[in-house]
């Protein structure tokens, strides 16, 4: 894996940037040429094949921070969340990770709050926590100021959104100052409501929580406006105000290409989550703290692969003598989605090549483990056993 006023800072909305990449495609589909045209080195591979071949899930972390600066590596991350694209395109979801969820930091001693992250290392540090956190690899990460909010809706025509409440909240000493007014009921924002829309926190019953469910009804608006035939023409524009407001290791043609191969998703297919956790006070702080079930079932349900089938009697089994090494590796297929049936000893110790014994029926569970575990013998088992897949850790994984 990789890499005090007394005035509240700007709070970031990172719904307009994910809604806009996920589905610019479609609107290239017509459009029919890049309009960047880049020669860029690392963008030489075929975007068709790419769109065709994926065999990966694409994770994206799209975070604000908490300054106008969107390059300031001492500023703390205000909303994130993970965009997770699967290679057929039919399970695209964004993932809410609350501000406050507590973690331990890389190089840090203490547990603290992820927002922290950012302001002590970086986007490179933000990522590196939330990969560590879900034990997952993050491809790009795209880091926004709140310019791009109001320019990109103001761009798109407004958005229609139901304002779940009456959003009243002024900060003066906000910068720039924060006037929030909006009344409750259907209706279409502009730009600078927008803003005010995303910044909205004090009001909901559930704060933060709140805030987040907000932000997901946002982004279902914002597609469909998004998709709209007449925003076809304004491809460019919006691209551009997008990459102007932030700080990304995407670069410009890549964006595009991404939006290329998604615009086979279908938008009633997209799901919006939070990471599971509990809000509780600890030494006098709000976190909100995540416990290994809820990041297990998270993957389960939105970051594996939704043709494999969980319910399988899997054991796991020590071919090699070494002491743990079976439970090791059953914790592995643990964070993978899978509920572990049996960890033992093999009939013996002395196993050099790992391998997986599978029933027929379940050949792609033997194939998705050969592949996330390193394995690469599998064999075919009686049917009329008990346990669907044995895992016989061999000599070659004692690493």
């Amino acid at each position: 894996m990789r890499r005090k006023r007394k005035n509240r800072k700007n709070r970031l909305t990172l719904i307009i940037i994910i809604g806009i990449i996920l589905f610019t495609g479609s609107f290239l589909n017509a459009y029919n040429a890049n309009p960047f045209n880049s020669n860029e080195n690392d963008e030489s591979f075929n975007i068709l094949q790419w769109v065709k071949k994926g065999k990966e899930r694409s994770n994206i972390l799209v975070f604000g921070v908490d300054s106008a600066n969107n390059t300031s590596k001492n500023t703390r991350s205000d909303s994130i969340m993970l965009v997770s694209i699967d290679p057929d395109k039919e399970n695209p979801v964004v993932i809410s990770i609350p501000r406050d969820a507590r973690v331990r930091i890389p190089g840090k001693d203490n547990y603290t709050k992820i927002n922290h992250a950012h302001s002590y290392g970086g986007p490179e540090l933000l990522v590196e926590t939330i990969e560590d956190l879900l034990n997952i690899d993050i491809d790009y990460y795209i880091g926004i100021n709140y310019n791009v909010v109001a320019e990109v809706v103001d761009t798109l025509g407004g958005v229609e959104i139901d304002v779940p409440i009456d959003m009243q909240y002024n900060d003066p000493y906000s910068d720039p100052p924060l006037n929030i007014d909006i009344k409750k009921g259907l209706q279409v924002l502009n730009g600078d409501e927008a803003v005010q829309f995303m910044r909205f926190r004090k009001g909901y019953a559930t704060q933060d929580l709140g805030r987040i469910n907000a932000q997901q009804e946002f982004l279902k608006a914002l597609v469909d406006q998004a998709i709209s035939p007449a925003t076809v023409l304004k491809v460019p524009k919006l691209l551009n105000i997008i990459y102007d407001n932030i700080n990304t290791d995407m670069s410009k043609s890549k964006m595009m290409s991404l939006g290329l191969t998604n615009m086979f998703i279908e938008t009633e297919n997209l799901s919006t989550t939070t990471l599971g956790g509990t809000p509780k006070n600890i030494n006098g702080i709000s976190y909100y703290v995540t416990s290994d079930s809820d990041i297990k079932e998270l993957k389960k349900m939105y970051l594996n692969d939704k043709n494999i089938s969980f319910n399988v009697n899997v054991q796991v089994l020590n071919g090699c003598g070494v002491n743990g090494i079976a439970g090791l590796y059953s914790d592995k297929l643990e964070e993978l989605g899978f509920d572990i049936y049996k960890v033992g000893n093999y009939k013996n110790n002395s196993v050099d090549i790992s391998f997986i014994e599978y029933k027929k029926a379940y050949k792609k569970e033997a194939e998705y483990i050969k592949e996330k575990l390193g394995i690469d013998k599998l064999v075919e088992k009686n049917n009329n056993e008990e346990v669907d897949l044995n895992i016989v850790i061999g000599q070659d994984l004692d690493k």
